[in-house]
C-alpha cells in the first residue's frame, strides 16, 4: 500500500476526494495543530503504524468502546441511585419499627392518628437509648412542621422530651406549643383549605 506524498499520520492533513481526484487538500501547520510531545508519540506509536483505513477502524472501536462503558457507567449509577432508595425506605420502616417491651405514649399516639386522619405527612424514628428508648415524630402538612420527642420507657410510660419544635408559613422555627394547641392547628390548617 503507497500513501500519498507528505503523509505523516492522521495528524497531516485532511483531503477532500471527488470523481476527478483531489479536489481540496488542507494543511495542518505547527501552529494550529501543534506536534505530538514525547508521551503522546509513544502513546499512539501502534496506532500510527496501522494505514489511513484501519486507523479509522480503531477510531470507530475506540468510539464504541467509549460509548459502550458509558451506558454501562449510567445504568450501575442508576443501580446505585435505585438501591439507595430501597435502603432509605428500609431504613425509614426500621426506624419506625417500636422496640420489643416499648409502646408508643398516649401523648404522640393522639398526634399521630389525629395527624394521620387529617392528611398530615407522618414520620417517626425509634433510638435506644442506656435504660429505654427515644421515640421522634415528625408531622408535615405544606409549611407547618412540629418535631416532637419523647423517652419511653419499658414499663410503657413516657414522658416528652423538652416541648418540641415547630414552623409555620409566617413562623421561623420555635418552641412547639402544647400537644392540645398542635392538634387544633392541624385540624385548623386542614379545614382552611
Amino acid at each position: 500500500m503507497t500513501l500519498s506524498p507528505g503523509y505523516t499520520g492522521p495528524t497531516s492533513g485532511r483531503m477532500t476526494i471527488g470523481p476527478n481526484g483531489v479536489t481540496h487538500r488542507e494543511t495542518f501547520t505547527r501552529e494550529t495543530d501543534p506536534p505530538l510531545t514525547h508521551d503522546e508519540l509513544i502513546a499512539t506509536e501502534e496506532f500510527r503504524a496501522l494505514g489511513p483505513n484501519a486507523q479509522i477502524r480503531e477510531v470507530r472501536v475506540l468510539k464504541w468502546n467509549l460509548a459502550e462503558s458509558e451506558r454501562r457507567e449510567a445504568e450501575w449509577r442508576a443501580s446505585v441511585k435505585r438501591q439507595d432508595a430501597e435502603l432509605r425506605v428500609l431504613r425509614g420502616k426500621v426506624a419506625a419499627m417500636t422496640p420489643d417491651g416499648f409502646t408508643i405514649p398516649k401523648g404522640a399516639a393522639d398526634v399521630i392518628h389525629h395527624a394521620a386522619s387529617h392528611g398530615w405527612n407522618i414520620g417517626r424514628a425509634w433510638r435506644t437509648v442506656d435504660d429505654g428508648a427515644r421515640l421522634d415524630i415528625v408531622v408535615r402538612h405544606g409549611m407547618y412542621e412540629f418535631q416532637l420527642s419523647w423517652f419511653c420507657e419499658r414499663e410503657g410510660g413516657g414522658r416528652m422530651v423538652r416541648r418540641g419544635l415547630a414552623r409555620g408559613p409566617r413562623r421561623p422555627w420555635h418552641d412547639a406549643p402544647s400537644l392540645t394547641r398542635i392538634k387544633e392547628i392541624i385540624t385548623e390548617v386542614s379545614g382552611a383549605e
